[in-house]
């Protein structure tokens, strides 16, 4: 990369006798950096810091690089605004957030009056597009997630930190104990009132399925969802008092108008996280909460997810808020609103999952409509990794026939459909041969469709 030699930056912290916080970047500054407005590619930021305990300062070294695109081998350094707060280990923030320009491949900067070694919060508000490769350790995830006063970067390490955890349990056949320290960041996150509650449901809503298979290779089904089982009951098993404190602490009070305020909205989604993690082992006592909040729903929200909760457990509380909400939907015409009602069961993770979905076909509401295909089709193999991978390859048969069916309706639907295989050469050598052969079937079908056989052919080649 080309570039200037690097540079040192030095600032204060602010100390009890200072009236301002000292900056260490004026927005109104010029910042003498090339122009790359028209460059293109994203760039990687590495950080790694260190600690002078007998100084009392905390040198952070920032680097930047970007890959070389078409007509651009040789990347100029972008300016990159990289907002910083520091956080000392009993989570006390040090100092205020400060913006760090880097605008040279490397930049260093030394942050004074830093009273014990601190964990980098970088990147905070999303304040640069760029990618960030920093080491940290299972104990800075959990500080960064339960302490971390940006919403952002709070997220982003709940997430990191379950995927670590997910990842090293599937590595371990799917069984084990699940780290305490994801436990530990799920209850300060559940006991912390003071959150937004939009954000607190989305830190305790795990990577799913598609996004931890892109860190695995090669792809092991089983050994994923079973790390999803595993960890989803260690969190019930561990959490419950703080799960039911926050679904009751979040009820709304009676006689409360409905809204849809920011806040409201987020109380009613992290109430939703709440009963899904309570509801996961079908304790009876759990499927009746469920049931009662589909009673009483106000909303489509309140009805759809407790609706979602008990579509994986058989019974009357199944049977009656799939009824009824069905029974709505269709008495109001409401397509959009009967699609919801196929995806939640084509998703619902049972023993049967795949007897069920092809239950749903034969519903005298399902038809060839595109919408409600993908309601069906589409969220069984997207959304139901457990049955769509079953060791038996039945998951893999269904779904080609389904694509081979609709392709004299529907080839570009089909050719969509047939993408589901695309990722064959990551899994294990079991899975990829069935989804091969799944993918051959396709292929070798009379009459085929130039999409749906463009799709085959180039997941094969």
């Amino acid at each position: 990369m080309m570039g200037r030699p690097s540079r040192v930056t030095t600032f204060a912290r602010r100390s009890p006798t200072q009236t301002a916080p000292p900056t260490c970047w004026d927005p109104t500054s010029s910042v003498d950096t090339p122009n790359t407005n028209t460059q293109a590619g994203t760039p990687t930021v590495t950080a790694t810091g260190s600690y002078d305990a007998a100084t009392k300062t905390y040198a952070l070294t920032l680097s930047q690089a970007t890959p070389p695109t078409p007509g651009q081998p040789d990347k100029l350094p972008f300016l990159i605004p990289v907002a910083t707060g520091l956080l000392l280990k009993d989570g006390t923030p040090c100092g205020d957030t400060r913006i760090l320009h880097l605008s040279e491949p490397e930049q260093t900067f030394t942050f004074e009056h830093v009273p014990s070694e601190p964990v980098p919060s970088l990147l905070r508000g999303f304040s640069a597009p760029v990618r960030l490769n920093v080491a940290r350790t299972e104990e800075d995830f959990l500080l960064l997630a339960s302490s971390d006063p940006d919403s952002f970067n709070r997220w982003d390490a709940a997430q990191q930190l379950a995927t670590r955890v997910l990842l090293a349990l599937a590595k371990a056949g799917g069984k084990g104990e699940v780290a305490p320290s994801l436990l530990e960041a799920y209850r300060a996150t559940l006991t912390d009132e003071t959150l937004d509650p939009s954000l607190a449901a989305y830190s305790l809503s795990l990577p799913d399925y598609t996004t931890l298979s892109q860190e695995m290779s090669p792809v092991d089904p089983d050994a994923l969802c079973s790390a999803l089982k595993t960890t989803k009951d260690a969190i019930v098993a561990a959490l419950r008092p703080e799960l039911e404190a926050t679904y009751t602490r979040l009820a709304p009070a009676a006689g409360e108008p409905f809204s849809i305020q920011p806040e409201t909205v987020g109380k009613r989604r992290l109430r939703n996280t709440c009963l899904a993690y309570l509801a996961k082992a079908g304790g009876q006592a759990d499927l009746d909460r469920a049931l009662a909040q589909f009673r009483t729903a106000r909303c489509m929200s309140e009805s759809l997810g407790a609706a979602a909760v008990l579509a994986p457990h058989a019974g009357p509380a199944r049977d009656e808020a799939l009824g009824t909400f069905y029974d709505r939907a269709a008495n109001n015409k409401e397509e959009l609103v009967i699609n919801k009602w196929f995806a939640m069961q084509a998703a619902a993770e049972t023993p049967d999952a795949l007897a069920n979905v092809q239950a749903l076909l034969k519903h005298p509401a399902y038809n060839d409509n595109p919408n409600r295909v993908r309601s069906v089709v589409s969220t069984f193999a997207g959304a139901n990794p457990s049955a769509f991978h079953k060791a038996d390859g039945s998951g893999y048969d269904f779904m080609a026939a389904q694509v081979i069916a609709l392709d004299k309706k529907n080839p570009n639907l089909a050719a969509r459909l047939a993408s589901a295989f695309g990722q064959w050469r990551r899994y294990t050598p079991d899975r990829s041969a069935l989804m091969k052969a799944a993918l051959e079937k396709i292929k070798a079908t009379e009459g085929l469709s130039k999409d749906t056989f463009e799709i085959a052919t180039r997941s094969l080649a």
